[in-house]
């Protein structure tokens, strides 16, 4: 049982993070100057390639079509080119293309069946 602020929880589940509109607002990629969690490209991405490979530093920010434009290939989990999956922001969900990365499909709603087609394969039998 985890305690928070002085009341206990069943819930350890970790909390999504929650950015001010400050913060949201100097998320922009360095290249494109793209809003990274409006995208959804917000994530941790290896020192070995940020820093080593492009020099960049903590301030800089970059989204991952920048980041693969650079590369000159798709970013990938199993390359070791991510430190962690992506994080949990409130009202901000990863993208599509990023959970690929990440071995990640969303599922996609499925469609309900209408009483339209239900009366044509009525019809059609």
């Amino acid at each position: 049982m985890a305690t928070i602020r002085g009341r206990r929880s069943h819930d350890t589940r970790p909390r999504a993070h929650k950015f001010s509109r400050r913060e949201i607002a100097s998320l922009v990629c360095n290249d494109c100057n793209t809003n990274l969690l409006r995208d959804g490209s917000y994530f941790m991405l290896s020192p070995k390639i940020w820093r080593d490979k492009f020099g960049l530093g903590w301030d800089d920010n970059l989204c991952l079509a920048c980041i693969e434009t650079r590369l000159g290939r798709r970013v990938s989990i199993a390359r070791g080119d991510f430190c962690s999956p992506p994080p949990a922001i409130e009202g901000f969900p990863p993208s599509d293309a990023l959970l690929e990365r990440f071995g990640f499909k969303r599922e996609k709603p499925r469609k309900k069946k209408t009483a339209r087609k239900k009366v044509m394969r009525e019809k059609a039998q």
